[in-house]
């Protein structure tokens, strides 16, 4: 094929393509094993907006980061839906990424987590610097950013937003001159309350043990140790709140796996503080909100649009933090 062969399909691919997806992949950390001294590169996909979705009046995009869950154990960024949810995100006129991290489920040849915490923070930490550094590339203003996490990845949301004070929840291996603060925070059931999930959901309790790479509990009766709360309050966000930022939390009255009693706890923990909260929960979805999802999400994309483009937001709660919503059918 000839220059000018390739130079018509290249025209012929723009004119067809108008409006077509962006979106690629990057690595925005290169992280060393612990044991073998060998080099693992960490990925995140971004989807830019299409042509024809126009920019703020400033002629910048706003940001929005997505963190997978999966109880800090198993997980992707393309799971969950992220791979296409970065691109619903770039159809409504963000920047948008989501990003991997290391998981809990790693162990050292000796059977100890190899990635204990802060690691998971830290990773997503280098991801939104990684983002912020190329703002240029991407006509990203890097003061409208807003971050995503469900479950899992709702306390790393928080933890972003909240712990963005503390230079060990930075990685020494990120060298991108760009710092790791967001604008707003939107959780789906996320972990907000480490001491509270510990003491009101068995199931979580091994994945909390792995995620502080100890012993929690070490004589198995379920009670905790002044030291190991100690340890599970420096992870969580409710202990932890720093930031101005506003955030919104959607979370199922049913769920038995991240309880929404947690979520009660940093609602009244913002307000205490002046804080601007907001949590909706669903009469029903369980912890993945199944069947009533796609209700938490245009309520998300129109609060986001209101805090970081300015736009109205009518609230389900009216002039409340707080509300209980029975969702319609999705056909309604």
């Amino acid at each position: 094929m000839n220059a000018r062969t390739q130079t018509i399909i290249l025209v012929i691919f723009a004119i067809f393509c108008f409006g077509c997806k962006k979106t690629t992949s990057h690595t925005f950390l290169t992280i060393e094993d612990p044991e073998d001294n060998s080099l693992r590169e960490l990925k995140l996909s971004i989807s830019l907006p299409p042509e024809g979705v126009a920019p703020m009046g400033n002629g910048l995009y706003p940001g929005l980061v997505f963190v997978h869950g999966g109880s800090w154990e198993s997980g992707s960024r393309g799971g969950e839906g992220l791979a296409n949810e970065i691109d619903t995100a770039a159809s409504k006129g963000y920047v948008a990424i989501t990003v991997d991290y290391r998981l809990t489920s790693e162990k050292t040849i000796g059977g100890q987590v190899k990635y204990p915490w802060p690691a998971q923070i830290q990773d997503v930490n280098c991801a939104i610097r990684w983002l912020k550094a190329h703002a240029g590339d991407y006509q990203l203003d890097t003061a409208k950013i807003g971050i995503y996490g469900g479950s899992a990845g709702g306390q790393l949301a928080f933890a972003a937003s909240e712990f963005n004070q503390d230079p060990s929840f930075e990685s020494p291996q990120c060298e991108h001159n760009a710092d790791s603060s967001v604008n707003a925070v939107v959780t789906y059931a996320g972990a907000a309350d480490l001491i509270h999930l510990w003491e009101n959901s068995a199931i979580m309790r091994p994945k909390l043990r792995n995620l502080l790479g100890s012993e929690l509990d070490a004589d198995g009766d379920g009670d905790l140790e002044e030291s190991d709360r100690t340890r599970l309050s420096l992870a969580s966000p409710v202990d932890n709140l720093s930031s101005l930022n506003p955030i919104f939390m959607v979370h199922a009255s049913n769920d038995i796996i991240v309880p929404i009693g947690g979520s009660h706890a940093l609602l009244n923990a913002l307000e205490l503080l002046g804080r601007e909260p907001l949590l909706v929960e669903l009469d029903r979805g369980g912890h993945t909100l199944g069947g009533v999802i796609w209700y938490a999400d245009i309520l998300m994309y129109e609060w986001l649009d209101s805090k970081l483009r300015g736009a109205p937001f009518s609230s389900p709660c009216a002039d409340k933090s707080t509300c209980e919503v029975v969702v319609p059918s999705e056909n309604k």
